[in-house]
């Protein structure tokens, strides 16, 4: 196994104990009172158990690059650019080609890795362009009402 899955199956093993403890740590009040939700909610464990959580799930996908690897996980990857494309498109929030870019550098992923240096710069420039302008979209968007 190759250094970067080593780090991408320790990500992933430890995003899952840190899922585990996330629950487990967490404090159990009936939250539906104030004084349950400030005792609960006001503990040191609810920050730690919620912690967890949030380094989990960016875990998560630092342990999943392992598969770009793969080619089973590089078209895992391409296909998630459709998706996310295609998530966008049909937000009703965010203008409807703004994922076009990202999705496709995604699709592309694994083709580029069989061209000259000159392609691969450009389909790195199209990744880039992409999460530009999603990012861009994001950041500027309203929420839904």
């Amino acid at each position: 196994m190759t250094r970067s899955g080593k780090l991408g199956a320790l990500s992933l093993a430890v995003a899952g104990v840190l899922f585990l403890l996330y629950p487990a740590v967490r404090p159990w009040h009936d939250e539906s009172t104030v004084d349950g939700a400030v005792a609960s909610m006001g503990s040191g464990a609810w920050v730690a158990a919620h912690a967890f959580a949030m380094v989990g799930f960016v875990l998560v996908p630092l342990g999943l690059l392992a598969l770009r690897d793969l080619a089973a996980g590089r078209l895992v990857l391409a296909l998630g650019g459709v998706l996310a494309a295609l998530a966008v498109r049909r937000s009703g929030t965010l203008p409807r080609h703004s994922g076009l870019l990202l999705g496709l550098g995604l699709l592309l992923f694994l083709p580029q890795f069989f061209m000259p240096a000159p392609v691969r710069v450009a389909h790195g420039a199209l990744l880039a362009a992409g999460c530009a302008w999603l990012a861009s979209t994001l950041w500027r968007a309203r929420p839904p009402r």
